[in-house]
């Protein structure tokens, strides 16, 4: 049984919730990401994330349990993000590298298996002690799965895109790079480039 606990956001028709899940063998504290009403083409994107996100088993990715009807059940991971952080200040630049470290070595892990996150930025980050967790692959490109998105569709968030994001031109494991430079430059400056 899934009972929510509160919203947490809420994006056009997507909506992510802290739930309680009980389970005959257990209680715990779960993310559910779901879509209010019909929208096949955030249908099939739910169900791309799904796809790519049950690929991942890093200790920098937020793993996910399970999707059922089309739901997405993550972990609860308490912590703030990156950008709750950054919202008392700049980063030490020796801190911010060491986020930078931790998350690079996440995305090379998604990259080896042909994966693009596509929306590096620090409200995708979780900050755990000296731990970054990696959220959220719902703009995920798998180049071993078809494309899903047509040619010319921007996808990221502006301040953290790579120019060639923005024309909708190609996403490889260069556009996520930008991601982690765009990052760290906020992480250090207490501002997003261009921002």
């Amino acid at each position: 049984m899934l009972r929510t606990v509160r919203v947490l956001a809420e994006n056009g028709p997507v909506r992510v919730e802290l739930a309680h899940e009980d389970t005959p063998t257990a209680a715990r504290l779960v993310v559910v990401k779901r879509l209010l009403g019909v929208h096949p083409t955030l249908e099939r994107r739910l169900a791309r994330e799904a796809e790519v996100a049950m690929k991942l088993d890093h200790p920098g990715v937020l793993p996910l349990l399970v999707e059922r009807g089309g739901v997405l059940h993550y972990p609860y991971l308490p912590g703030p993000t990156l950008a709750e952080v950054l919202e008392q200040g700049p980063l030490p630049v020796a801190r911010a590298l060491h986020h930078a470290s931790l998350l690079l070595d996440a995305l090379a892990y998604a990259h080896d298996l042909g994966i693009v996150h596509n929306d590096v930025k620090p409200a995708n980050l979780v900050v755990r002690g000296d731990e970054i967790v990696l959220l959220d692959f719902g703009f995920a490109k798998d180049t071993g799965l078809a494309a899903i998105t047509g040619p010319g569709v921007a996808m990221g968030t502006p301040n953290y895109m790579a120019p060639e994001q923005f024309e909708g031109g190609r996403s490889d494991p260069r556009s996520d790079l930008y991601g982690v430079a765009a990052v760290v430059y906020h992480a250090v400056t207490g501002a997003p480039p261009y921002g």
